[in-house]
Formats: C-alpha cells, sequence, structure tokens
C-alpha cells in the first residue's frame, strides 16, 4: 500500500466516530498502472479495501467514490456510485500484463460486492489484448450480495484488462457496494478481489527455443560422428 493511501486510511478511521457513513470522495481519478504478473507459472493479486484502503492500481473514472461505515465494530469499506441518480456511472479498470515473450493462459478473477436497491448495478467486463469490451456479468438490485469467480481460458495474450462499472439511479451512494470488505484478518471479508492465474512461454519463444534445442541436437550429433571418423 501506499504512503498516500495509508494516510487516507488513517483519516477515515479517525472520522467515522461521529458518522454512520462516511464518504471519501468522489475519489481523485487517477490513471492506473499495470499490474505486472512476470514470467510466471502463475501469479495472485489480492486487495482488501477494508486494510489498503483506495487501491493505487486500476484506472479510476467517471463518479468512483470509496466508503467507509461504522455500522459494526469492526467498519466497513467498499467503492461506490459517488454521484447518485445523474446516469454517469464510477469505474475501475485493472489491467494486467507479463514479461515480454510470456502471455497468460488462465486468469480466475473473485470479487465481493452488493447492490441495494432497484435501479442500480455493478456490471463487470473483461478484454484481452486490447480487443473489445465484453460483459461478464450484470448484477441489479435489490438485496444481491454475490462473490463470483470468473474463468477466463486460453487466453494467449500479454495484456488482459477487467472493468467494473458501478450506477445508482436513486437512493444514497451506500447502495452499490464493489469490494465490501469488513470483520477482520482471516474471516470471509478478507481479501475482496483475488485474481490468479497462470503464465506462459509465448508460441513464437516456443518455436524458438525449439529451434534452437535442434540445433543444438544436430550439432552434438555432428561432433560425435567426427569424433567417431577422426577419433
Amino acid at each position: 500500500m501506499s504512503l498516500s493511501n495509508t494516510m487516507v486510511a488513517c483519516a477515515l478511521t479517525a472520522i467515522i466516530v461521529s458518522a454512520a457513513v462516511v464518504q471519501a470522495g468522489p475519489v481523485p481519478l487517477q490513471p492506473g498502472i499495470s499490474i505486472n504478473a512476470g514470467d510466471g507459472p502463475t501469479f495472485i493479486y489480492t486487495y482488501n479495501s477494508r486494510i489498503e484502503g483506495v487501491d493505487d492500481n486500476p484506472k479510476l473514472e467517471g463518479d468512483i467514490g470509496f466508503m467507509v461505515e461504522n455500522s459494526y465494530a469492526a467498519y466497513a469499506s467498499f467503492f461506490t456510485d459517488a454521484t447518485v441518480g445523474n446516469g454517469t456511472s464510477g469505474r475501475l479498470i485493472y489491467t494486467f500484463v507479463t514479461d515480454p515473450g510470456y502471455v497468460f493462459g488462465d486468469i480466475s478473477v473473485s470479487s465481493y460486492g452488493g447492490v441495494i436497491v432497484g435501479n442500480a448495478a455493478i456490471t463487470l467486463e473483461s478484454r484481452a489484448g486490447g480487443g473489445v469490451w465484453t460483459q461478464v456479468w450484470n448484477h441489479a438490485g435489490p438485496d444481491i450480495f454475490t462473490r463470483p469467480t470468473d474463468q477466463f481460458s486460453n487466453l494467449g495474450v500479454s495484456e488482459f484488462q477487467i472493468r467494473y462499472s458501478l450506477n445508482t439511479m436513486y437512493g444514497d451512494e451506500n447502495d452499490v457496494q464493489l469490494f465490501r470488505s469488513w470483520g477482520v484478518l482471516g474471516q470471509s471479508g478478507d481479501y475482496t478481489l483475488t485474481v490468479t492465474g497462470t503464465v506462459i512461454p509465448e508460441p513464437a519463444m516456443l518455436g524458438t527455443l525449439g529451434v534452437l534445442f535442434s540445433a543444438m541436437l544436430l550439432s552434438r550429433a555432428a561432433r560425435n560422428r567426427a569424433a567417431r571418423v577422426f577419433g
């Protein structure tokens, strides 16, 4: 967690004593940081909104807000639509990349969130290799809290993105709750976003390695024949 996130979290902790729900936003928009999964063979990315505050990594767009509530002894935190009823969504975009010469095999995304009222929704979309956005699911209220796990298989690309859109048409900012986290570490509210996956050499690299390996074998065979002739 960055220093700026630490300061936000501390400030919110000081404020929540006097209010049931505190809005830490609208959150300042940010360009986001690509999350490097390296050269594998596996990777894991986790995020806990209550512990870490506003995540530095996703690109934040539109009317995105961040909430902290103290309805319970261990308060809950989540992202939300900061401006109710104006038809503009708040959006978070996560970008995952690999090292050069490698691509993603499979990716699994598990995220927890909820929609309290009707006419409010959370939408997840995905995009592979800079292509078109494809809707994965749309959760509309009322009273839906869920933790879907979505699988993306045989990707074969070096960049993979997920985009969450949050929209509240009436009510208040508490009605859409993405990455809601509460309780203490080790309980069900621990990590509210978990992304895991595999990273493999891209086919072109495998082909190059195959050619090099074949050349090595041929060279070794030639040396062995020469040794038998001149030995």
